[in-house]
């Protein structure tokens, strides 16, 4: 079979430029029209399920064929609706005769498969096709739906000293952030976080916590206190406010927190991953969290919070904690004891060695003044 050209490039797939992109392909390389017959096979960029691992760059099992005579223009389909990325790559190839499209599309199948390799510990049992192009899907928007929050928190937050600040004046008067900000939110209610594993799970319901909390407050901006939002009449903070529905169930901030994350994960961390926005709390970190860099990420923001007066302090032989070591004591042990256990776990220096002559709390605190800039 003789090649005439070989040419790879990105194109956006599923959008109505689609066609005219490729139809004006030649032209826009600046080279000549082949002058035999071309096919073109749209791969849309996958991952592999959950639990599974890709060994290098592969094409899609589900090739999109479309072909153009010498002289005109390729066409593609105006939508494609499979998993992917929003990018497709093109193969196109000038060939002697018409290509064999439906022998190419199995044998880019058959292949592709092959080069799945389960992880250790994961089932060989094959998914339904629903399954694996869920799974597919949500692997795939989990890959970097992240970036608009990442911007958004680096343009925004700063440190000040030990303590992390947020502009949620700046964030509230700039109308392209906050529907940025927005669009995150939705692109996160979308996917199905119980599908995902523990550590996928806790990132996602991590940044999606904070995100609505950095929305809410920069929409009732300006605030002293997250406390002045209120979720009812006597019901003080936006904690019981439906904010998002995920997996078709409307979510307060409290679901999110104390019936979904504590309850699901025996996680005492997640104390140092979610924000209320308020000084008193472990800081909003200023880039999103991330399944891969979750446990390290959770050690050093466990540390640097007990390791701050806000967290725990010892004086005068006495120790005064932060106050969420008294409302969810039970996620530290239960007891004094339990809590100044974890403590030991991450403190460092002057603290570390202060917590060796104590053996219960004298006292707790709180500041629920806004973390503004």
């Amino acid at each position: 079979m003789k090649t005439a050209l070989l040419t790879t490039f990105f194109i956006a797939a599923g959008t109505p430029q689609a066609g005219a992109a490729t139809g004006s392909l030649f032209d826009r390389l600046g080279i000549a029209h082949p002058s035999v017959p071309v096919s073109v096979l749209l791969a849309p960029r996958i991952s592999a399920p959950q639990g599974y691992t890709l060994p290098g760059p592969i094409s899609a099992p589900y090739p999109i064929a479309a072909s153009a005579s010498a002289g005109s223009p390729a066409s593609l389909p105006k939508s494609d609706d499979r998993p992917g990325t929003g990018a497709a790559t093109l193969f196109i190839s000038g060939k002697a005769e018409a290509a064999p499209v439906q022998q190419a599309m199995a044998d880019t199948a058959e292949t592709n498969a092959k080069k799945y390799t389960p992880k250790a510990g994961v089932s060989d049992k094959h998914m339904s096709d629903d399954d694996a192009q869920s799974k597919i899907k949500n692997d795939d928007m989990s890959q970097a739906p992240d970036a608009p929050y990442a911007k958004i928190l680096q343009t925004y937050g700063t440190k000040d000293g030990d303590l992390n600040r947020f502009d949620y004046a700046g964030l509230s008067k700039n109308s392209g952030d906050m529907k940025a900000l927005n669009g995150y939110i939705k692109k996160l209610a979308k996917m199905t976080p119980s599908a995902m594993n523990r550590n996928e799970a806790l990132a996602y319901w991590a940044n999606l916590y904070n995100a609505l909390t950095v929305q809410v407050v920069a929409q009732n901006w300006p605030v002293k206190s997250i406390k002045e939002i209120k979720s009812g009449t006597f019901k003080p903070g936006p904690w019981g406010l439906d904010l998002v529905t995920v997996e078709g169930k409307a979510m307060t901030l409290n679901n999110i927190e104390h019936d979904t994350m504590r309850a699901k994960y025996d996680e005492p961390r997640i104390h140092y991953m979610v924000n209320c926005a308020s000084i008193g709390c472990p800081n909003l970190m200023l880039r999103p969290w991330n399944a891969e860099t979750l446990n390290a990420d959770a050690d050093a923001a466990a540390k640097a919070f007990i390791n701050s007066p806000r967290g725990a302090k010892v004086s005068g032989g006495k120790l005064t904690v932060s106050s969420i070591f008294k409302w969810y004591k039970k996620d530290f042990g239960g007891n004094d004891t339990g809590v100044i256990t974890h403590l030991k776990q991450y403190a460092q220096g002057d603290l570390k060695n202060a917590l060796d002559g104590v053996s219960k709390i004298s006292k707790d605190q709180y500041n629920w003044d806004v973390n503004a800039k």
